[in-house]
């Protein structure tokens, strides 16, 4: 079987890449310019430098060269791996050629309500689930009027990959500096939740949960997966109310003051810990196929509660000294730095850019 990867993110379509090395699916990749690290992955058969450019509108040009790509090389299944080529992919994929398979992927106008975290937001009350107060501001005006205690974090409405720590205002005077800066108006200002970080992924169909896996993060760099019914339920009433199809990643916070789940976003895409899913039991990009194909998936949580540390973490915590981390490194992280030893040239390439 032979599958088409779109992705303007390489990071985003090496985790489906090697996901996806045991099946001995076929993977070629539609690109966005030079991606050394999946040009030169083993597992990669065939790149290609697509050019998309924006892809704010279906462009004729790509579906036709998809189609034909597709056609010409017996590829059965498309999949897009970033949020950008997500939204793409949903407004495309009843275009493509009879035979092509679409991986699940919910209409455009769900992933860009649940991309945008005020809309979220919006959802999330409408629910009556728990999430941090937010609030809309589209000036500086506005934005200096805002009432709420510190820490407080200040996000863009939609960003890719963003790090919280970008984002937190513990005082007044930094806060402030904001509208010095410049900023991209609309922005949110929500509430800080103080606790930890805890991660719900999930792949849906016709608004079912039909896979999942729960993480949360006992340090910076080590994740340690769970079991929550309550927080499984958190997702399949979203899932439910939006009648999802696809993969998604939402990002939570657990508050320390009443041991609550309090939901903060949503990813409407592929995730940066899909080889940590992978790992401890599901894996969601050949479950995907599996829908795609028309199969039945049975409702699953194969859970082995592991802990993992990201590899480029691990690389991260070496750079600053941090030594002790090697006593630290979970088996499952093990197996995956051992996966990227075999492939050499990618896992290099990646180790330049800090993308593994």
């Amino acid at each position: 079987m032979k599958i088409l990867i779109l992705s303007k993110k390489d990071l985003f379509a090496l985790n489906i890449i090697r996901c996806l090395s045991k099946t001995r699916m076929e993977c070629h990749v539609f690109g966005q310019g030079k991606m050394w690290s999946i040009i030169l992955s083993k597992y990669c058969h065939k790149y290609v430098d697509c050019n998309f450019g924006t892809l704010q509108e279906p462009n004729d040009s790509v579906i036709d060269r998809i189609n034909d790509y597709c056609l010409k090389h017996k590829i059965s299944f498309v999949i897009a791996g970033d949020y950008e080529t997500s939204y793409f992919f949903s407004r495309i994929k009843n275009k493509l050629s009879f035979g092509i398979n679409a991986f699940p992927c919910s209409e455009p106008e769900k992933l860009r309500m649940l991309e945008n975290k005020w809309e979220f937001s919006l959802l999330l009350e409408d629910l009556k689930l728990p999430y941090p107060r937010t609030v809309l501001v589209e000036n500086t005006q506005q934005l200096s009027a805002v009432k709420m205690e510190f820490p407080r974090l200040v996000k863009p409405l939609c960003c890719e990959g963003g790090n919280v720590f970008d984002y937190i205002k513990h005082d007044q005077k930094a806060y402030l500096e904001i509208a010095q800066s410049k900023p991209v108006f609309p922005l949110i200002v929500q509430e800080f939740i103080p606790g930890i970080d805890v991660d719900l992924s999930i792949l849906a169909h016709q608004g079912k949960i039909v896979a999942w896996s729960m993480q949360k993060w006992i340090n910076r760099y080590t994740l340690q997966f769970f079991v929550s019914d309550e927080l499984l339920e958190l997702g399949r009433r979203i899932v439910s109310a939006t009648n999802y199809e696809g993969v998604a990643h939402f990002d939570l916070r657990l508050d320390e003051r009443d041991n609550s789940f309090k939901l903060i976003e949503c990813n409407p895409r592929f995730w940066n810990s899909l080889r940590a899913s992978w790992r401890n039991g599901v894996n969601f990009a050949e479950l995907g196929l599996l829908l795609a194909a028309g199969e039945n998936v049975v409702e699953q949580n194969i859970s082995k509660n592991i802990q993992y540390i990201i590899p480029g973490m691990v690389f991260s915590e070496l750079k600053k000294r941090n030594i002790s981390i090697l006593n630290k490194i979970p088996r499952a992280t093990y197996v995956d730095l051992a996966q990227m030893l075999l492939d050499p040239l990618s896992f290099l390439c990646s180790l330049i850019s800090r993308r593994l």
